[in-house]
């Protein structure tokens, strides 16, 4: 039998985070909880990807793109921010989402800059709104 090591490492690495995020939903999501999380999905560099950055926020110059299609005929779907504002918009969604988390908003109380979400449109949005800036490199 094969070496399954690293599918079961990766694995692991998957249920450590979100044993993370359920048992620590309270605190308030940071860079470095979401480097520690980056981590845990690569915890062995993937052979042949050795430039992907693990537990940090990508770097490189080029841009990053969601494409489909044929070599030669290939169609972009998306650009995401140019590396070298990842950081300022990383900083923008975490006070939007931590702002928004629902034990601590209260409706109507006009303290709270950000309106009231359930846990429904909030995962909603924060999903899109993290994929849009498409910090981490990645497969």
């Amino acid at each position: 039998m094969g070496d399954v090591s690293l599918p079961n490492q990766k694995v692991d690495g998957l249920v450590n985070i979100l044993q993370d995020a359920l048992g620590r939903h309270e605190e308030r999501l940071s860079k470095q909880k979401l480097y520690e999380w980056h981590r845990a999905l690569f915890p062995i560099r993937p052979v042949g990807r050795s430039h992907i950055k693990v537990g940090g926020f990508r770097v490189h110059e080029d841009s990053m793109q969601i494409i489909s299609g044929r070599p030669g005929k290939e169609v972009i779907h998306f650009i995401a921010p140019p590396s070298d504002r990842v950081n300022h918009e990383v900083t923008i969604f975490l006070d939007w989402f931590n702002g928004t988390q629902p034990y601590k908003q209260i409706k109507n109380d006009s303290k709270n800059q950000f309106s009231y979400l359930d846990g429904l449109q909030r995962a909603a949005i924060a999903y899109l709104w993290f994929e849009t800036i498409y910090p981490f490199e990645g497969w």
